[in-house]
């Protein structure tokens, strides 16, 4: 039971490491959205070969993934890379959309123009903080939101980093952590955002700004399920 709870983390766990020349160090499971909507995802877990060989869960993963493909009929999801190291299992996936990820992991995920996810079903029924170089200034209304219908929006139902290729305006509050211009951290509880992560992030097209941190508090409220993060 354990082996197959793992090898299933495994999957469900994304984190990136490296892809198309870009470079992120980060000990967290992350998402990294790219400028033409493809998603790149990956994990770092611990390895431990008293539950499972190497052979066997590349075996298990790449099996998901041609199942996958198989029934979607063209090579939605690739491997990017695999690596073992110092007890360490590091899988990083390219997704070729938003839809592949979020079908894939069965979670709620979207990435597109506010135009495009209020046709999608999304409501934006949250209250909102505007963000200005990488840090939370003021407020605004989800009626102001919703008429930005050129801007762009990632909006996630997972606890985990999130970077986006574009300069990041507004976010929903209570949900969401901005770490800098392009980049936020995704919880839905007070205990998500305690441990900070201390590993650098560097890439070309992301950089990483000081933390701005935002009052969670829940009281009276309950925090949306869904946090939504515009940028242009």
């Amino acid at each position: 039971m354990k082996k197959n709870r793992i090898l299933l983390l495994l999957l469900v766990l994304l984190f990136i490491f490296t892809a198309c020349g870009e470079k992120i160090n980060t000990n967290e499971t992350s998402i990294v959205i790219k400028k033409k909507n493809s998603i790149i995802s990956a994990i770092i877990e611990d390895f431990d070969k008293d539950y499972y060989s190497e052979d066997e869960m590349k075996e298990y993963i790449n099996k998901k993934i041609d199942d996958y493909n198989s029934s979607a009929g063209s090579k939605r999801i690739s491997i990017d890379t695999y690596d073992i190291k110092d007890g360490k299992a590091k899988v990083y996936l390219k997704f070729s959309s938003m839809r592949d990820y979020a079908e894939f992991n069965d979670v709620d995920f979207f990435n597109g123009s506010i135009t495009e996810a209020l046709i999608a079903g999304y409501d934006f029924d949250v209250e909102f903080k505007t963000v200005e170089d990488g840090k939370i200034t003021g407020t605004e209304s989800a009626d102001n939101i919703v008429e930005m219908r050129d801007y762009n929006v990632a909006i996630v139902s997972e606890t985990l980093p999130v970077f986006v290729p574009g300069t990041i305006l507004y976010v929903s509050d209570g949900n969401v952590k901005v770490t800098g211009e392009k980049s936020v951290k995704v919880g839905f509880s007070k205990e998500a955002f305690e441990e900070e992560s201390t590993e650098e992030i560097s890439s070309e097209e992301i950089s990483t700004e000081e933390v701005s941190t935002i009052d969670i508090s829940t009281e009276e409220k309950p925090v949306s399920k869904l946090a939504y993060i515009v940028y242009k």
